[in-house]
């Protein structure tokens, strides 16, 4: 059962990634007010919570002469968050946000860095206020973009474009702790064959 749920997770995966990048959550939703849709901020990514109703909202933010991820949360009253940013001010553009919320409240967010050419992932654990230093998940040598991260099952579920094609890992959730366990990541092809 598992095993299926991972391979409908990577056909879905695919399909969007294919697609190309577009605003995911609900609909209907205004935008955080750090976010400028005139300006040269890139698409905004809304998820909600469904366990805990919030509304969560990521974007490349550019600030300066780099772009750093942003990150709000959305109020009980409408309202957005200050944003939390990721990668401000290291001389390095991130790029191209993607979110996942689990059942605890642990939120995961992956995202490019435009200069490494890399995927990133970073972790805030629910309950907590402080995001984990973002880690590199891409492989070496990989040109890698367009990251898209969900939880399927006890699992987070993480594809990107390589230079060689779209690349898929999965990831055993250790629930409330944000920790992903590495042993066990499988690598597409080989999850749908």
């Amino acid at each position: 059962m598992l095993r299926a749920c991972v391979r409908a997770a990577v056909v879905v995966l695919a399909a969007m990634m294919l697609s190309g990048p577009a605003l995911a959550g609900p609909v209907g939703r205004t935008m955080p007010d750090r976010f400028a849709p005139e300006s040269l901020d890139g698409v905004p990514v809304l998820v909600e919570d469904t366990a805990g109703g919030t509304v969560w909202s990521a974007w490349a933010y550019r600030d300066g002469g780099e772009y750093a991820i942003a990150v709000s949360l959305m109020d009980s009253d409408g309202g957005w968050t200050d944003p939390v940013f990721i990668g401000r001010d290291d001389g390095l553009d991130q790029i191209e946000p993607s979110l996942a919320i689990d059942a605890t409240g642990t939120a995961y967010l992956a995202f490019a860095v435009r200069e490494t050419r890399e995927i990133r992932v970073s972790v805030l654990v629910g309950g907590t206020a402080k995001w984990s230093a973002p880690a590199r998940v891409s492989g070496d040598g990989e040109v890698a973009s367009a990251p898209v991260v969900r939880i399927v099952s006890d699992r987070v579920v993480l594809g990107y474009a390589t230079d060689a094609g779209t690349r898929l890992l999965d990831f055993a959730l250790v629930p409330g702790t944000g920790v992903i366990r590495t042993n066990g990541i499988q690598e597409g092809p080989d999850v749908i064959d």
